[in-house]
């Protein structure tokens, strides 16, 4: 997880890693592997208060930049279950320094056709995204509402996107999503990732996407790549797999598990340019 500019990690929020080529997460075998940051160089930018825990390494792009209180803890898994307060040694970086470039839409919108309701299987789905490239001017799922894809499909909603709490996103086996944002998202539904694998479901925000909210108890299987958005993250709400923002605030019980096999991908932090000191 990281962040261009801020990153606040306060109340009982809990990060470690898995490994989606084993499995699933299990809390009881969860890894000590996460690794949560920002570039920042700015005094302040960085903290991780109330009871907090992150079961892996920290990052900041010069020192003195962060900062942690109360019994927050960051570490290993031993140092973390030990109950133990603050960082251990060698689990805080000093100097990072990438380069995060804004997206880019991928097609051109004239192209793009809209996402229509449609049967799968006998059961009625609200969208079916199939292998095309699909634009809509603003997307809201309600409860009990449904959009399932069923093939390799890329989606640009072009101001806001709003996944609310009893609705889903159903992304089949051997299917893929890419979403494209263009204003604002809020996400309290959930994204079902029949796959069980973060490369699968891709969540972009384009250089206008200023916001994007997840609480409740949503969860989201995939990637979110959007260094021009703020993005705030509460309640029970999980993300699997690794994110990039441009500030990002974590509270409540928001559990961030990073899967490890994104990184032997190659797809760490989907970077496409860094700079050598």
């Amino acid at each position: 997880m990281m962040a261009i500019t801020t990153i606040k990690i306060s109340g009982g929020v809990k990060c470690d890693s898995y490994d989606s080529e084993v499995g699933p997460y299990n809390a009881a075998t969860a890894g000590q592997n996460s690794f949560v940051g920002t570039i920042s160089k700015a005094s302040g930018s960085f903290s991780v208060t109330g009871s907090a825990k992150v079961m892996g390494k920290v990052g900041t792009g010069a020192p003195g930049v962060f900062n942690n209180a109360g019994s927050a803890s960051v570490g290993s898994k031993a140092f973390v279950s030990a109950g133990k307060s603050g960082v251990e040694s060698g689990a805080l970086q000093d100097d990072l320094n990438l380069v995060f470039p804004s997206v880019v839409l991928p097609f051109d919108p004239l192209l793009g056709l809209p996402p229509l309701a449609g049967v799968v299987d006998g059961t009625n789905y609200t969208f079916v995204l199939g292998r095309e490239n699909y634009i809509i001017p603003s997307m809201t799922l309600s409860s009990g509402q449904t959009l399932i894809v069923t093939n390799t499909a890329v989606l640009y909603v072009t101001n806001a996107f709003d996944l609310q709490s009893g609705a889903a996103i159903l992304i089949e086996p051997g299917a893929s999503l890419d979403i494209y944002v263009g204003k604002t998202s809020s996400m309290t539904g959930g994204v079902v990732n029949k796959s069980g694998k973060p490369e699968f479901m891709n969540y972009y925000g384009l250089k206008s996407n200023t916001s994007f909210f997840m609480a409740s108890s949503a969860q989201f299987i995939g990637r979110i790549y959007a260094p021009n958005t703020s993005l705030q993250l509460a309640g029970n709400a999980d993300i699997y797999g690794s994110c990039v923002a441009k500030d990002i605030t974590l509270s409540g019980t928001f559990e961030f598990h990073y899967d490890e096999a994104l990184g032997r991908k190659g797809t760490t932090y989907i970077v496409t340019s860094w700079k050598e000191l």
